[in-house]
């Protein structure tokens, strides 16, 4: 069965305040190996942590939940003081505890409060701020939804990446010889993608998929047969082997790191169809506007 229309509203109290957000119902529909956003992504969160940040004047941390106003965090609290924030831990809404973090204070990604249709986001710098932990509940094939920005075409940038690179892994990124978006897939060592051209300093709804079929990626709906580069091959013969390592902005290599903003990733397996892509897709770009 695909995922129903995206409609509908989710209502909880939260002590005195009651948190009504539009909920996505493709989490609620077609569970997720891990859920990462500023935003609620599902009914049943309201009530759980999004982010744990800390802020640089003091190095104080806060984790928060949804506001009733934004179904994001509260950006007019008391803890933001006008200095400098930082993204700690990003929690997993999938309910597998699948929560990343950053390795150390220097590591963690600066949030911006205001980068996209005036919500929070996570900065990468492509040089050492990222995030990592474990997903043991990804077992390939998998889709990957993203609501991302690239910076700088410098050099290969990784929104996520799953295993090891180049050896057992799944990922979105950026390829600097194409100048494209890409899903790709290495499996057992044999290389498939599927690209779309796509530029700096410009916000894309990413959707990319690996299977036993073939890679596949969409941009803001648009799928990537309709404009591809590089290859786009089948990979039913590639070994799909479980692995529980897990990086936002960051190829495992430490050499491919993610230089722009990052404000939603979705992470499902199995992976998705076409149509329930274009639901979840669908589903991100009213929410952040694009």
């Amino acid at each position: 069965m695909g995922l129903l229309p995206i409609t509908g509203w989710a209502s909880e109290e939260n002590g005195n305040i009651a948190a009504v957000c539009p909920y996505t119902l493709p989490l609620d529909a077609h569970p997720a190996a891990a859920a990462y956003s500023f935003r609620v992504l599902a009914a049943d969160w309201i009530k759980n942590n999004l982010v744990k940040l800390r802020r640089s004047s003091d190095s104080a941390t806060k984790i928060f939940t949804a506001s009733a106003q934004t179904c994001g965090i509260d950006t007019h609290d008391p803890f933001f003081d006008g200095s400098t924030y930082t993204l700690q831990t990003w929690y997993d809404q999938s309910g597998h505890n699948a929560d990343v973090r950053a390795l150390s204070e220097s590591a963690e990604p600066i949030v911006s409060l205001g980068c996209l249709n005036g919500q929070p986001c996570g900065v990468y710098n492509g040089v050492d701020r990222y995030l990592t932990g474990t997903l043991s509940s990804a077992v390939g094939p998998d889709t990957f939804a993203a609501v991302a920005n690239l910076a700088s075409d410098a050099g290969g940038k990784y929104i996520a990446l799953i295993g090891t690179i180049y050896a057992n892994d799944t990922s979105i990124n950026f390829s600097h010889s194409s100048k494209a978006c890409v899903s790709l897939r290495w499996g057992n060592k044999i290389p498939s993608k599927e690209a779309i051209p796509c530029k700096v300093n410009n916000w894309y709804r990413w959707i990319a998929t690996q299977n036993s079929v073939l890679s596949s990626v969409y941009l803001n709906g648009v799928a990537g047969s309709n404009d591809t580069v590089g290859n786009t091959e089948s990979h039913a013969s590639l070994t799909l082997i479980p692995s529980t390592a897990f990086y936002i902005g960051e190829s495992s290599d430490f050499a491919n790191r993610w230089q722009g903003e990052i404000a939603e990733l979705i992470v499902f397996s199995p992976d998705l169809s076409r149509a329930d892509s274009d639901a979840v897709s669908t589903n991100q770009g009213n929410y952040w506007g694009l």
